[in-house]
């Protein structure tokens, strides 16, 4: 019933934030097999999928969750990050289309880093320029071109990103995803 559910949801979300992508999964799984129809639980799937390094199953769990009409603004910028991840250049372009960000800002980082999905060097370019500028603290600023730096091969800058949101990151599911954890980011990330 729904204890088993709630249990589940909230064990997934918490093994999401520390990065237990598998078992995460498997919480999650029963908690959709208990609820079919929940938009919550193909959030934290799709976010679990991503962190696995699995963006078609974190693509098919975006699209489940839109599906049951769960349009919040974050779900379909977590539809942008797995793309991302997944490298394929269509499907970056439709995320980024389709994210919805109430902030002016972070919808302008989206529409000029995509520009540069054929060079990546002055896709690296463009995000360090991003960055540079001055702007209030700003979380979700940070993760996407966090992401996008990474997505770029800047590791540097998107380690330093990460670092600058890890105290205060209200999902940090975000940390684990794994465009952020390959390569040289990932001893970084650990400590």
């Amino acid at each position: 019933g729904d204890r088993n559910l709630t249990r589940d949801v909230f064990r997934g979300r918490f093994l999401i934030g520390t990065g237990h992508a598998n078992e995460a999964i498997e919480a999650l799984e029963r908690a959709r097999a208990a609820d079919p129809l929940s938009a919550v639980v193909a959030v934290f799937l799709g976010i679990a999928h991503a962190i696995d390094g699995n963006p078609s199953a974190a693509l098919a769990e975006t699209k489940r969750g839109l599906d049951l009409g769960y349009f919040h603004p974050l779900f379909l910028g977590n539809a942008m990050l797995v793309a991302l991840g997944s490298g394929d250049h269509d499907q970056i372009r439709r995320s980024v289309a389709a994210a919805s960000f109430d902030n002016a800002d972070h919808a302008a980082i989206n529409d000029t880093l995509v520009l540069y999905l054929a060079n990546p060097s002055e896709g690296r370019a463009e995000a360090r320029r991003i960055a540079a500028a001055p702007a209030p603290p700003d979380t979700l600023r940070r993760i996407l071109i966090a992401h996008w730096a990474a997505y770029y091969g800047d590791a540097e800058l998107a380690l330093e990103l990460l670092i600058s949101i890890a105290p205060g990151a209200a999902d940090d599911g975000l940390l684990w995803r794994a465009i952020l954890c390959e390569g040289p980011q990932l001893a970084g990330l650990k400590d």
